[in-house]
């Protein structure tokens, strides 16, 4: 019999085991909620990903759009349903709000965090699962469905917190740091590359390479003694590039899509 992963509980239990994870869904009675569980390690990874500090994930139940009044014909890209009768509707499966946990913004957008508040429409996941064919009582479904909502809401969410600079001042740094500072002050390396094309030194080249290393280096080592070392929802985020964080935000595109967070597991 194959060892279970110790990472793997019940996802209703998940406060019980990760202080920044939180979540209170009202599953339908034939439901055995001990069967649907959640990695919180990975979905801690995910959030540390996107800036997210902590997250709540709580349902709700909405039944003035029942079954016999519309009919579920879709699912956009941003995890909402179409819907449609003689038209089409759309039907929210969840919301989000985000928030900064501090209020407060910093030179670089790096060690600024985020809460996100999550609310799932119980009611429309259950009119989605009867849409597509799938077996509503069956676990696995529900499972499959709070997989896909919670990844897509944290990938979003996470890709908009990354890419916001709230202050005038985060700004001009980002620009300063990764325009002014990192590549115009090598300005002539540049000249060299165009110039000489493949004909290129390769001291021009690590020349290049080693000014955007210290550079990396200098902000990263100033930013983490001032606003704490990257931990898990504090401290300043590393990232190649400072206060614009393109690599967090494809590492967490492709994670969130090809890492399972939820999933059904038989109890013994």
């Amino acid at each position: 019999m194959a060892e279970r992963d110790n990472n793997w509980f019940a996802l209703n239990n998940s406060h019980f085991h990760s202080d920044r994870l939180k979540i209170e869904l009202p599953f339908p009675s034939w439901i055995n909620e001990e069967e649907i569980r959640i990695n919180t390690r990975r979905v801690e990874a995910l959030m540390q990903l996107g800036g997210i500090s902590r997250t709540r994930v709580v349902g709700y139940h909405e039944r003035d759009a029942g079954a016999s009044e519309v009919q579920i014909v879709g699912i956009n890209s941003d995890g909402s349903a179409l819907a449609g009768k003689s038209g089409l509707r759309k039907i929210e499966l969840y919301r989000t709000e985000a928030d900064e946990r501090s209020g407060q913004y910093h030179t670089l957008h790096n060690s600024d965090w985020m809460n996100l508040r999550l609310k799932v429409n119980m009611d429309a996941v259950g009119r989605k699962i009867i849409g597509n064919g799938a077996n509503l009582k069956e676990t696995g479904t529900w499972a499959s469905e709070i997989d896909g909502i919670l990844k897509t809401a944290i990938r979003n969410e996470g890709k908009k917190h990354l890419f916001a600079l709230e202050s005038n001042v985060q700004k001009i740094f980002t620009i300063y740091i990764n325009a002014i500072s990192n590549y115009l002050s090598y300005t002539h390396v540049y000249i060299s590359i165009i110039s000489r094309g493949t004909e290129a030194q390769t001291s021009d080249l690590g020349g290049l390479a080693s000014q955007v290393a210290m550079n990396f280096a200098l902000w990263t080592f100033m930013q983490s003694a001032f606003n704490g070392f990257e931990q898990g929802g504090k401290g300043y985020r590393i990232s190649m590039l400072p206060g614009f964080e393109i690599d967090r935000a494809m590492v967490l595109q492709v994670l969130s899509r090809r890492m399972k967070v939820v999933k059904k597991e038989e109890t013994s």
